[in-house]
């Protein structure tokens, strides 16, 4: 959080799943990877959270925002929501690593960084949980410019979440 405020001016907000005190991110389903330069300032940040989803799938937990808070009643906006209309959405079950906050600092974009970095928190949280799935959302500008497929970040980024009245995207 405190790397993501020092970077407003080229990083969006941290969606409410990765803030501890929202989303209920900890140490026990979350990991978050920086890359620094020798310096040690922080030129890259990404995020990713595992849930358990044995009972349940992307498009349940999606919808009832459980994805994005620990609470959703007690902490959605006013007016908040999420739909899923893919099926494939509901294909999506058992051990989900959700992937996100993903920045990387303008003075070392262009150069391979950001795959690197996707990649890598890919493989990580792939290697401490062992998850069936890896997913992330991506906002509409990002989708125009087919970042995900681009990047070489997912195999299927056409399915549609579409939210309202969220500060989560």
């Amino acid at each position: 959080m405190e790397v993501n405020q020092a970077n407003s001016d080229s990083w969006s907000p941290i969606t409410t799943t990765f803030r501890p005190c929202l989303g209920g991110a900890s140490e026990d389903n979350g990991i978050v990877i920086f890359g620094r330069r020798p310096s040690g300032q922080v030129v890259s940040c990404q995020a990713a959270r595992l849930y358990d989803w044995h009972e349940s799938n992307f498009k349940i937990e999606a919808e009832a925002l459980r994805l994005f808070y620990a609470e959703p009643e007690a902490a959605k906006e006013l007016g908040e929501s999420c739909d899923v209309p893919s099926t494939e959405a509901e294909k999506l079950s058992g051990r989900i690593s959700y992937c996100g906050g993903l920045w990387i600092h303008p003075s070392a974009r262009g150069n391979g960084a950001l795959q690197l970095v996707s990649t890598l928190a890919r493989v990580t949280s792939y290697a401490f949980w062992g998850s069936d799935y890896i997913t992330t959302l991506s906002t509409p500008p990002n989708m125009k410019k087919d970042f995900a497929k681009r990047n070489g970040f997912y195999f299927n980024p056409t399915s549609p979440v579409i939210m309202r009245n969220s500060p989560s995207l």
